[in-house]
């Protein structure tokens, strides 16, 4: 069964009824005749998904760069709702947003004027109702003469919105803390930058579960360069401790979520800590204290992967975790890349892997999990054909457990597969990764002829040792029980 991709061109407004019939597995992909960004998705309480996003024109070097928000409002690929906000004299990002207690959607993003927009200099929040009309906008501006970027948000357990930015320090590299905390209606109720500490765009920021105060998570600096694995941050804003190293440090994009056992589900990429490990997905459960890694293992894989940036992990039930990894490399490189998506329980057992794509490339932003049990992705993905930095489509894609867990002949998906074959070129050895059991791994040379084969038996990687093999190209087979279900090209250096 093939999947059904959705492409959308679009211009300011547009309500669309495609008539075909509602799946629960899908893509949509959003093309405005300009650069596409989707950063956040969530659900709200009417069964609706609710994603926002950027979007910019393509022809910035001959006329200036611009951004304007977009809001993508959908139920499935028949019901979709897809509207952007153009302020003329300024550029806005809209990057977070959640459902409010009355219903309507709390949308939070930076704002600038229209010549540098990653000079941001002001925080961003609006209300809409759910039909997507303006009820209210505030802005607030940010400390002078650094640009924002808005890291991750949470609401507090006095219903208080509470942002986490980094300032960027042009041209140097730091990336200054900067809080703020709004309530309800955009006010702001309390601010602090704190310059000595450093946060970047791919730490978490979590509430602490006795309600006391905040954590930042994840590969952060305190006084010029000591390495922190977290920010202890009280009611007021202020820090009032650091943590160092776990034993493996928290590097590149962190995701991390409490456990009902009061553990930490934590999702983030490894470095050189682990042999053989850099930029490799590292799953783990951490102590509440951060003193203990209960468990930890790193999906090894030959490119240098990222989770999705804001959020790379989200669970509603504890039985079905998902996260999922991808190419490093910028989307409108040249070139096309594979992305992952794991399904875990609370136990952190691999319940299903699945590969996707191999046709584009995509930069992800954003992983939430589904009331139904599913999750959604949401980023951006190279055009067709695209040749510059800004083209890019806006991305969606809606994954169900059945779509990780079943083999992939039997998935809506076009270009999934169960097993990931990899390096590629490869040298002096093949590893396969999957979790189904019983599959066969044949290696061929060009004139079709067998030159390395065996079961896959360790589960979820089984090495080939390919130390005979002469420099050229091949092509592999896996079967199951005599019968093909994945084939593809490889090439000895």
């Amino acid at each position: 069964m093939k999947l059904y991709r959705l492409y959308l061109t679009v211009v300011l407004l547009v309500c669309l009824s495609v008539n075909t019939y509602p799946q629960k597995t899908y893509e949509i992909v959003i093309d405005i005749d300009s650069t596409e960004i989707g950063y956040c998705t969530f659900e709200d309480d009417e069964g609706y998904f609710v994603s926002i996003g950027e979007v910019s024109n393509k022809d910035f070097e001959e006329v200036g760069f611009k951004t304007n928000g977009i809001v993508v409002k959908f139920s499935d690929t028949t019901d979709i709702l897809i509207k952007t906000f153009v302020k003329v004299d300024t550029s806005i990002v809209f990057q977070h947003g959640f459902q409010k207690a009355n219903g309507n959607y709390i949308v939070i993003g930076r704002l600038s004027d229209t010549i540098t927009p990653e000079y941001s200099e002001y925080v961003y929040l609006c209300e809409l109702t759910p039909g997507l009309e303006m009820v209210w906008e505030r802005i607030h501006p940010a400390p002078e003469g650094y640009p924002l970027n808005l890291a991750d948000f949470l609401i507090d357990q006095d219903n208080n919105i509470v942002l986490c930015a980094s300032m960027k320090n042009w041209p140097y590299s730091n990336r200054y803390l900067y809080l703020a905390k709004f309530d309800m209606d955009g006010e702001l109720l309390c601010s602090n930058f704190l310059p000595d500490y450093n946060v970047g765009i791919y730490n978490d920021f979590i509430l602490k579960p006795d309600g006391t105060g905040y954590y930042a998570i994840g590969g952060l600096n305190q006084d010029g360069g000591l390495t922190r694995n977290w920010f202890d941050i009280d009611t007021e804003l202020n820090i009032v401790a650091t943590g160092g190293p776990l034993e493996n440090m928290l590097q590149h994009t962190v995701t991390a979520k409490w456990l009902s056992d009061g553990n930490l589900f934590i999702v983030d990429g490894e470095s050189q800590e682990t042999p053989g490990a850099y930029c490799d997905m590292q799953v783990r459960i951490v102590s509440p204290d951060f003193e203990n890694t209960i468990a930890d293992t790193v999906f090894f894989d030959p490119d240098n992967v990222y989770a999705p940036v804001y959020d790379g992990m989200d669970f509603v039930y504890e039985d079905l975790i998902w996260t999922c990894s991808f190419n490093e490399t910028i989307p409108f490189f040249e070139g096309v890349e594979t992305f992952k998506v794991y399904l875990f329980d609370s136990e952190m057992e691999l319940k299903g892997m699945k590969v996707f794509g191999g046709d584009s490339r995509w930069w992800f932003f954003h992983l939430t999990a589904t009331t139904d049990g599913g999750c959604i992705i949401t980023g951006t993905e190279r055009e067709p054909g695209a040749t510059t930095i800004s083209e890019t489509n806006y991305y969606l894609i809606k994954v169900m457990p059945e779509d990780i867990i079943t083999s992939a002949e039997e998935t809506p998906f076009e270009n999934d597969f169960d097993v990931a074959v990899f390096p590629n070129p490869f040298t002096g050895r093949l590893t396969t990764e999957t979790t189904r059991e019983n599959l066969v791994f044949t290696v061929f040379d060009n004139r079709g002829q067998e030159v390395l084969g065996g079961k896959i038996t360790d589960i979820p990687k089984t090495n080939f040792n390919t130390g005979g093999l002469t420099p050229g190209f091949y092509f592999y087979a896996i079967t199951e029980k005599g019968r093909t279900i994945q084939n593809g090209k490889l090439i000895k250096q």
